[in-house]
């Protein structure tokens, strides 16, 4: 499960994720949040200690009232985790912005997801993989199945030339930059199955919209306070 800490007005307990990492399709129950530990700045997975590496535990969790595991659809595939306790940012740990502007047609995904080298689980040291952003409209075009798993809250992101996301990096950011700042744009959510690594990375994957969930973000920022 990969996280991100949101800047808003209280930045430091505030992690955005997928909902399916919380609660799967087809679970009976979500995980609560007493049974997830959070690490903040880790790097190399082979790695027990690195300097500069925080555990945190989890307050609450908060799923999207729209996510439904018994569905097809990864619409409202998106939670918002609070810590118990603030952490300090670092060069290691740094929040990231809510994108507003929808512009860019291009944005850049990093993960530890099962990697196109069929000998590896997932990877140990996160890869970076510069993507293309489509719409559902391209998305369909390129491989109708993609409709089934997709909603009017979801994008489309890939080369669909055998390189992508995969298992292991749901919960991973699409980030944009407008030059100096980063922004979240989407969540990874799902792909199709298929290929010799378990998803069809010859297409392209379904993203959640953070645009499309900036108000309920911004709700339980205030709200779980009250």
């Amino acid at each position: 499960m990969a996280v991100h800490l949101l800047l808003n007005k209280t930045p430091n307990i505030n992690l955005i994720v997928a909902a399916h990492c919380i609660q799967d399709k087809q679970a009976a129950k979500p995980t609560l949040a007493g049974e997830i530990v959070i690490q903040l700045g880790t790097y190399d997975l082979d790695k027990k200690v690195e300097i500069g590496r925080a555990f945190h535990a989890v307050q609450s969790v908060n799923i999207h009232p729209d996510w439904n595991t018994l569905t097809e659809s990864f619409d409202a595939d998106i939670a918002v985790l609070v810590l118990e306790r603030e952490t300090a940012f670092s060069e290691l740990i740094q929040p990231i912005c809510l994108v507003q502007d929808t512009s860019a047609i291009t944005g850049v995904v990093v993960g530890y997801g099962k990697s196109e080298d069929e000998t590896k689980i997932h990877e140990k040291i996160p890869k970076i993989l510069e993507t293309p952003i489509h719409s559902n409209e391209d998305c369909f075009l390129k491989n109708f199945y993609l409709s089934k798993i997709s909603s009017k809250r979801t994008f489309c992101g890939g080369t669909g030339t055998g390189v992508g996301v995969c298992r292991g990096d749901s919960g991973s950011g699409l980030f944009v930059t407008d030059g100096t700042t980063y922004y979240l744009r989407g969540i990874v959510s799902s792909s199709l199955i298929g290929g010799p690594y378990g998803c069809d990375v010859d297409t392209y994957s379904v993203f959640s919209d953070v645009t499309k969930y900036i108000d309920w973000i911004n709700w339980v920022s205030i709200n779980r306070f009250e």
